[in-house]
């Protein structure tokens, strides 16, 4: 069932679901919001399949699954950490970052604002200046090494 719900195939799953009895770890749900496969997550909450954990929320905030987590933060209880903020700060997801501070109390680390400011997302780093106490971080060394690391993969990929 995990393989069914990490490629988002709610008919395989249905199929599992009626005609097995294994079941799904957490790990299935987690990878079905990951991927977006909001319809996948349903279906699992609904039925009682699995469960899921805080990377859930965590992970579907970094890819700007913004449905996954509504639906998880009015359906689940497992909730998320300060991960889930830090990732849609991230990758630009300032609708994302709002509805977490409006809604969760989680919070965010330095790393939010270190990564809005390393990509140049000044409406991330003016909502987190305003609205958060995190701040970034003093010593921006970390961060210079997070860009290099990063765009040497992207040169390696490339060549």
């Amino acid at each position: 069932m995990e393989n069914g719900s990490r490629y988002g195939s709610l008919e395989i799953i249905r199929f599992l679901h009626e005609n097995r009895t294994e079941g799904c770890s957490e790990y299935g749900m987690n990878v079905s919001a990951f991927n977006g496969f909001l319809d996948i997550l349903k279906y699992k909450h609904y039925n009682k399949i699995g469960g899921c954990s805080k990377p859930a929320m965590d992970n579907a905030t970094g890819f700007g699954h913004f449905e996954i987590l509504q639906f998880l933060h009015y359906n689940r209880s497992e909730g998320c950490s300060g991960r889930a903020m830090d990732n849609a700060c991230s990758n630009g997801h300032l609708h994302i970052a709002k509805f977490l501070h409006e809604n969760r109390t989680e919070g965010c680390s330095k790393r939010a604002m270190d990564m809005a400011i390393h990509n140049g997302d000044l409406e991330c780093v003016k909502f987190l200046h305003f609205n958060r106490t995190e701040g970034c971080s003093k010593d921006n060394r970390t961060l210079h090494k997070e860009y290099y690391i990063s765009n040497s993969k992207i040169k390696t990929r490339q060549s």
